[in-house]
Formats: structure tokens, sequence, C-alpha cells
């Protein structure tokens, strides 16, 4: 039987294109605050006195869960490999999106926890493997391609912001019920629609994802023949495209154990850093300071801009465009960035923290 040989740059292009596509469906802080304005609707129709308990804590679970669980998901790559791992988070993700649709109308304690938790712990997962990959395969190029891989969540998002007012809300109407200082959707044609939403986004979600797992694969490593070194190897780094040196033990001859360097570059060898490690560094809290009051700003605007656009704007669809152009001048900033990043310091720095 002839077996189908795929060489090493259609690999990688493959499973950079396939990982872009996959982590398009991941950027719920990206869109939720387009489907919030949907979702209170339906919450606060059906369940007004639970309604504060259940929209404003979905969001800051989802992001907890992104934030902690890329300690866990690198240690459980070591242990079952890149793709098992991704699989896992790609599961734990939709089935927290599509379970939803299932429990929405008994428990919103079970919403918050699905939509909220387990959807975060899942994309916490797949945006830490699929960024580990594309660096692998990125070599020195590695700000370009994590700019490129945020870029794909923000792209995502905007497809995914249009897709889920047209579902929802196709005929463009206004909200007409006012609570308090908000001013949410009553009608019925409007907000019968949200359960199925997440139903339909968890299903497609879940079988682009799977499609692309099919075809991301992990960079090989590559081992390079030293004449005259039977007793070494040089091991080229999948993470940084370097060529290390990795010895042997020596039993015989104590000159030997000398490194036998053989005219190879070698600038930097690959390091494992522990968490406990990580918190011990004051690069670690400087770098989440940065981050937090990076992100603030863009999470707040982001999520509740068309909260307070319909008090005084009464166009659903202007709306929805309005959030669109904020993602795509994201999408050239951070673009941008990465190869700001690669022009001016060693672009496998940036991958660093994602191998934490």
């Amino acid at each position: 039987m002839c077996k189908l040989h795929i060489g090493e740059t259609t690999s990688k292009w493959l499973t950079i294109v396939s990982g872009m596509v996959a982590i398009s469906t991941t950027g719920l802080g990206s869109y939720w605050g387009n489907l919030f304005i949907y979702f209170d609707s339906y919450i606060k129709k059906h369940f007004p006195v639970q309604s504060e308990l259940t929209s404003p804590w979905i969001l800051p679970l989802w992001l907890s869960g992104l934030a902690v669980v890329p300690f866990g998901a690198g240690q459980l790559a070591k242990v079952i490999g890149k793709r098992a791992t991704l699989f896992c988070g790609i599961v734990l993700q939709n089935f927290g999106i599509i379970m939803v649709y299932f429990v929405i109308g008994y428990s919103l304690v079970l919403v918050v926890i699905c939509l909220g938790l387990l959807n975060g712990i899942g994309v916490g997962c797949e945006q830490i493997i699929l960024s580990q990959i594309a660096i692998e395969w990125a070599g020195n190029k590695s700000g370009f391609y994590i700019g490129l891989t945020k870029a794909s969540v923000v792209m995502g998002a905007a497809v995914i912001n249009q897709f889920v007012t047209l579902y929802i809300n196709p005929d463009n109407q206004t909200p007409d019920l006012e609570i308090g200082s908000q001013i949410v959707f009553s009608q019925n044609s409007v907000v019968e629609n949200v359960p199925s939403t997440f139903l339909l986004l968890g299903g497609v979600f879940l079988c682009i994802q799977l499609i692309c797992l099919l075809m991301i694969k992990e960079k090989p490593s590559k081992t390079v023949s030293i004449p005259g070194s039977s007793n070494r190897q040089f091991y080229h780094s999948v993470a940084s495209d370097r060529t290390i040196l990795i010895e042997d033990q020596i039993e015989d001859n104590a000159k030997d154990s000398k490194p036998y360097r053989h005219n190879i570059d070698i600038s930097r060898e690959d390091c494992d850093i522990t968490p406990r490690q990580i918190i011990r560094r004051k690069e670690f809290y400087a770098l989440s300071f940065t981050m937090a009051c990076a992100c603030v700003n863009y999470l707040t605007t982001n999520n509740y801009y068309k909260a307070y656009g319909q008090t005084v704007i009464h166009d659903d669809f202007f709306l929805t465009t309005v959030g669109d152009v904020m993602l795509v001048m994201k999408i050239v900033l951070v673009l941008g960035w990465g190869i700001v990043i690669d022009k001016t310091i060693d672009g496998s720095f940036v991958g660093s923290p994602y191998y934490a």
C-alpha cells in the first residue's frame, strides 16, 4: 500500500493554517460583548430575579479558566502529548457551549459553569497548545506567528459577531424593554433564538476544530550526524531552529567528556522552567501587571460598548459593525507588534512564556 508523503514545508503551512482556523473559534472574550446583549435579554425575561447572578459572572470565570489552565496544560502535554491535550481542550470548550442549550431552562448556575468555567478551561488548553506548535514551526519569527495566532482569534470573533446578530436578530429589531439604566430585547422573535445559538455555535466549532486537529502536525526533531562523534548527538531544537549539543555519559576517558563543538553555533540552550520558579521571579509579576493594565481597558470597551450604545443608537446591525471595526484595528496592531518584536529582539524569546 502506497503511503502519502508530505514534505516539511507543506506540513508547516498546513499546520499553521489549520491552527489559525481552529483558534479562530476560541475568542469568546472578543465576541461576548455582542452575544451578551441577547443572552442577558433572555435571562432577564425568563429569570428576572436571578439575572444579576448569571450574566456578570460568565466572562470573569471564562478569563479565570483561560489564565490558570496554561500551567496545567503544559504539564499535561508532556505526559499525553500536545495533540491529545488539544483534543481535551476541544471537547471541554464545545461541551460547555453546547450544554448551555440543554441547561439554560433548568439551572443558571450550570449555565455559568458550562459557558464560563468549562469553556474557559478548554480554550486555555487549545490556545496554549496551538501557540506552542506555531512557535515550533516559526523558528526565529516567533513574534510574527504569535501575532498571527492572536489575529486569528480576533478575525474569528468578527465573523462570529456578524453570524450571531444575523441569526438572533435578522430583522434588526431594537431593544424595547427598559430595566433601570439598561435597555434589553423583549421580542420573542429575538430572545427565543438565544438557546439554539449556543447549540449551533458549539456544533460548528466542534466540527471545525476536529478537522483542523487531523491536519495539525508537531515539528519533528532532527539529529545532525557529526563525523568522529560516535558517542555524542546533536539535537535540532524545534523551538528555536538552533542546533544544541547533548552530551552522553562518558565512562572511560575523563578528557573525552569535554564538549565536542565541531563548528556548531550554540547560542542558547532550551530550558524548562517550573511554575514554582516562575512565581519567584520579579519579571513574572511585572509582566502580569502590564498585561492586566493592557487588557482591562480593551475587555471593558469590547464587552460593554453595545450595552451602552443601545441606549442612544437604535440600530443593532450598526452597533455590531462598530464592534467589528474595533476588532479589525486590533488585528492590525497585533500583527504589527509581532513584526516589530522579530526585528528588535530574539524572536525565540517571545515564545518562552508559552513553555511555562
